[in-house]
């Protein structure tokens, strides 16, 4: 410090802490690659927009300072050149930045705060193009997806939320990136975003059955039926006979306003296949399918299907019995149940 101060120099000087000792040594382990620790004395320096130039390990004179002081307005490549030992040709060209790299080593030492505080400074130093050390688009992602997957294990789901739209951006076309929005807005409940994230997954390449049921899923929390009842009928061709899904469009059909003769009729057809493949167990299913016969005008059935439906149910599934109970009661004043999704229904 006190030769810092005779020389004149104006810049802070100080002293490392522990914590600041720690993020270095994960920053020369991930530059570097290299899991030997910091040789004592070690130095860092950091340019003016505060990112590490040059890593000095053992002592270093002024004179070498000075001299590395007036390369920093060089770019990458002749600061490449300048660290090299002696002079000679480069077979390869110089590797892009890898700021996951870097991410990684504080994630993994425990530093999980500065992981996202890097990664953050890291998408906003490398979202501009014109910057001299411009990132390839897959790492300008790596980096927004990193930080999102970070960030929603902290239960920052807003933040995350931030950061996949951000790998969305970049990388438009890709569609895992718009499935993880799209089930973040979904615990968000966000059902009309969720839904076109959804969506633009499905019309990019994504044939998972889960995602059109998710889609499916959204579209009814929005209350629009006919296409939620077509998003089933997806999901069920690419995964046939799936009881949720099938369990959800049998729902919809059955409880439609006005009821078509049609749709009931299938409801039935459905729901009966439902609990076939449930060995009748399933309470929801039964439910779903006295739900059916109640729309067919079938009531004794659609009774006795309720009450086989409450015998199934644990003790614990409170809410769905007073569901179940509210039902049947419809069913023997001879009431089908009309205008209730499966989202309402909680099912």
């Amino acid at each position: 410090r006190n030769l810092a101060i005779k020389s004149g120099y104006t810049f802070e000087i100080g002293f490392a802490t522990p914590e600041s000792a720690g993020i270095l040594e994960s920053v020369q382990r991930a530059v570097l690659d290299r899991n030997r620790p910091l040789p004592l004395p070690s130095s860092f320096l950091l340019d003016t927009k505060g990112k590490v130039a040059v890593i000095y390990k053992g002592a270093v004179d002024v004179d070498q300072l000075e001299r590395d002081l007036n390369l920093l307005s060089l770019g990458p490549a002749k600061l490449r050149t300048e660290a090299t030992p002696f002079s000679g040709r480069w077979r390869t060209d110089a590797p892009e930045p890898d700021p996951i790299q870097v991410a990684s080593k504080l994630f993994e030492g425990g530093m999980r705060a500065d992981a996202v505080a890097y990664l953050e400074k890291c998408e906003v130093t490398f979202g501009d193009l014109s910057s001299p050390a411009p990132l390839s688009n897959s790492k300008r992602a790596a980096i927004s997806e990193f930080l999102g997957r970070l960030l929603v294990e902290d239960g920052d789901m807003q933040g995350a939320v931030n950061a996949y739209k951000n790998v969305t951006h970049i990388q438009p076309d890709n569609f895992v990136s718009h499935l993880e929005l799209g089930n973040l807005y979904l615990k968000l409940s966000d059902h009309a975003a969720a839904g076109n994230e959804f969506e633009r997954a499905i019309q990019l390449g994504d044939s998972n059955f889960a995602t059109h049921f998710k889609l499916a899923l959204c579209l009814e929390h929005q209350n629009r039926i006919d296409e939620a009842i077509a998003a089933y009928r997806e999901t069920l061709q690419v995964r046939p006979g799936w009881v949720p899904a099938g369990n959800n469009l049998a729902w919809l059909l059955a409880t439609s306003d006005p009821a078509k003769v049609d749709d009931v009729d299938e409801a039935v057809q459905i729901a009966e296949q439902i609990c076939r493949t449930t060995q009748e167990k399933d309470a929801r299913s039964l439910d779903t399918l006295a739900t059916a016969y109640a729309a067919a005008g079938r009531f004794e059935e659609a009774i006795e299907v309720a009450e086989k439906a409450l015998v199934t149910l644990s003790s614990n599934d409170s809410s769905l019995a007073d569901e179940i109970e509210k039902h049947l009661e419809s069913f023997r004043q001879r009431i089908p149940i009309r205008n209730m999704t499966s989202a309402d229904s909680d099912r």
